[in-house]
């Protein structure tokens, strides 16, 4: 449970289970003083959130003339009281990065490898949260105060499979997470935490986990959300650095929060020619008549960039393009 400190004299040995702490050689008066300030320090996170731990003491006294207890035996206890730790990262990269076509087809996850670690007894999230924010970082102070995301930037979490063949399932399609949505692991529904921030269009993804008075969300369970968190972009020009932080709130109100730079580099993307879609039929002419066959066609490129435009007839001797 702990141990003695300024010992002033004492010495300590494992006996049969119990650990005994002797003082020999000086007079009642140093005996006294001694005493009086040994220091019990208990062990740390030995205490589950909201219970306690007891250590007893026995303490005799003897003198060097017979065998027996001269003082009067005496009975002392210690109630160790427990001190809630937030939980903890044993790992997350600091930094991830995107490419744009990436983040466009599908979300990507942002650290697979992702660790969860609680040095308090009897580790349980149950009633806890997972919340994703956006945050501007300050790199003259090395400091992150609280931000919008944009509106390109979303939040998920999707389905996978983790270390020691652990599953997550969610209900949504990893694009349109739904408030009220669930989280399933190992198939168990026992286990189930809910959507209550959608992460959609630079806003915050907030998971609440399960608090049944049933249900234990332990920290491997932790790992595997944490590792299925994902982003993706909206946007055929991204924006090309954003930071969230990832924060673990646990049963007892405890959080943490650790930081992550994602970054989404461009790519050039293929100018677009749109029809409309009211265009049904064949434009019907005479051949003493002319037309504008491309009037309500539209061209774009998502960057800006210059284009060639290119139009060949399938036979020159049926007319001529003029302008």
């Amino acid at each position: 449970n702990g141990e003695l400190t300024n010992l002033g004299g004492f010495t300590g040995v494992d006996s049969g289970g119990f650990w005994e702490y002797t003082l020999s050689g000086v007079s009642a008066s140093e005996a006294q003083a001694i005493l009086q300030t040994l220091v019990f320090v208990p062990n740390e996170n030995q205490v589950e959130p909201g219970g306690t731990v007891t250590t007893t003491f026995f303490v005799t006294t003897t003198d060097n003339a017979t065998s027996e207890s001269l003082g009067e035996d005496s009975l002392t206890s210690v109630i160790a009281l427990s001190v809630n730790d937030p939980t903890q990262f044993n790992r997350l990269a600091s930094q991830v990065v995107f490419q744009e076509n990436a983040v466009n087809q599908a979300p990507q996850v942002l650290d697979s490898d992702v660790a969860i670690w609680d040095v308090d007894a009897g580790f349980d999230m149950s009633g806890g949260s997972i919340k994703v924010s956006y945050y501007d970082y300050d790199s003259s102070t090395g400091t992150y105060s609280p931000a919008t995301g944009l509106s390109e930037d979303n939040l998920t979490m999707v389905d996978g499979t983790h270390e020691n063949g652990r599953t997550v399932d969610v209900s949504w399609n990893p694009f349109d997470i739904a408030v009220g949505g669930t989280i399933t692991i190992n198939g168990r529904s026992v286990w189930t935490a809910t959507v209550e921030g959608d992460g959609k269009a630079g806003s915050d993804l907030l998971i609440r986990l399960g608090d049944d008075v049933n249900t234990e969300i332990m920290a491997w369970m932790v790992d595997s959300m944490a590792q299925s968190l994902a982003y993706w972009n909206s946007s055929d020009t991204p924006t090309a650095s954003r930071y969230i932080g990832i924060t673990l709130t646990d049963r007892e109100g405890a959080e943490t929060t650790r930081y992550m730079e994602i970054q989404v580099v461009a790519e050039n993307d293929a100018p677009v020619i749109t029809i409309p879609d009211t265009r049904t039929a064949d434009l019907d002419i005479t051949d003493k008549e002319t037309t504008e066959p491309f009037a309500d066609y539209e061209v774009n490129d998502p960057e800006g960039d210059p284009v060639t435009v290119t139009i060949t007839l399938d036979d020159p001797d049926k007319g001529t393009l003029d302008t």
